[in-house]
């Protein structure tokens, strides 16, 4: 990555370090670089990629600060609320303070009350509201769970979560609700579907983030996602653009809209997942988790 400095004009004592250059989905005609670029920013954002970024970040560190590095306090802005700021800067804070030896001021910062994300105006707040009533809660269940985990261990997994989604339908869930990312999320919504058959009622929901969430899969998981998209009762999209925090958004909406979580939860305090489960416990719902 090479750093472009900026300075602001009105603000010539505030320095920004820019690593890479962003072009929005809608840009079509951009080169290679630039589409790796973006890929890289994408998986930051999903919480894929905070080791490579925060090392970009340590190094600039180090270089602009040289020995006095570990007197300065590393802050994160924060996100739209306490729990966003915590599943999207936590884990980040700790590695740049890690690889750079800075102080981490990330504990430092409290994210009081919550506010609309500035990211998340392209879905209107009416929209969201009409989304947010679409469920009948007390026969819903989400999913949440890893985009990786332990592939030797996947028919073990298969037969958990179909196991739990089973004991669902037989105490009433009968509408079962996707986010549809790859891993955990498509795999049950492949158990879902091949239940159907079996389970009168039953109905898969796929709850997309955005527009075009799939244009960046694998072609295998391309295939699967396709298909499942073709076959599900109902899908919603929640906005026409990716923004930062739609994937959260998606968690929350999936949340608030169940009586049932159904988990495959490793324990790690950071990501999507426990996002998701932290929300979870503060509405009420249940929670199973199959891990």
């Amino acid at each position: 990555m090479n750093m472009v400095q900026v300075y602001i004009k009105g603000q010539e004592d505030k320095e920004l370090s820019s690593f890479l250059r962003y072009y929005p989905v809608r840009i079509k005609n951009i080169g290679m670089d630039a589409f790796f670029d973006r890929q890289v920013i994408y998986d930051f954002k999903d919480g894929r990629n905070h080791a490579d970024v925060a090392k970009c970040v340590a190094k600039m560190l180090v270089k602009k600060f040289g020995r006095k590095v570990r007197g300065v306090v590393f802050s994160c802005v924060p996100a739209s609320s306490q729990e966003r700021n915590e599943a999207r800067n936590k884990n980040f804070s700790e590695l740049v303070c890690k690889f750079s030896g800075t102080i981490n001021g990330f504990s430092h910062v409290k994210v009081v009350g919550e506010r609309t994300a500035v990211h998340g105006t392209k879905v209107k707040k009416n929209e969201r509201e009409k989304n947010m009533t679409k469920f009948d809660k007390a026969v819903s269940a989400a999913f949440t769970g890893h985009r990786f985990y332990n592939f030797s261990q996947q028919e073990v997994i298969r037969e958990r979560l179909t196991n739990a989604i089973l004991e669902a339908y037989e105490h009433g869930i009968s509408n079962f609700i996707s986010g549809f990312a790859i891993g955990i999320d498509l795999m049950v919504a492949q158990i879902v579907q091949s239940l159907k058959s079996s389970c009168p009622g039953m109905t898969l929901t796929a709850a997309i983030p955005f527009r075009g969430q799939a244009d960046r899969f694998k072609p295998s998981d391309r295939m699967v996602y396709d298909g499942l998209m073709a076959s599900a009762d109902e899908v919603i999209i929640l906005s026409e653009y990716y923004y930062t925090l739609c994937f959260l958004d998606r968690d929350e909406f999936m949340v608030e809209n169940a009586s049932l979580l159904i988990s495959f939860y490793d324990g790690r305090e950071k990501g999507g997942t426990y996002y998701t489960l932290k929300k979870a416990n503060c509405l009420g719902v249940s929670v199973v988790n199959t891990y």
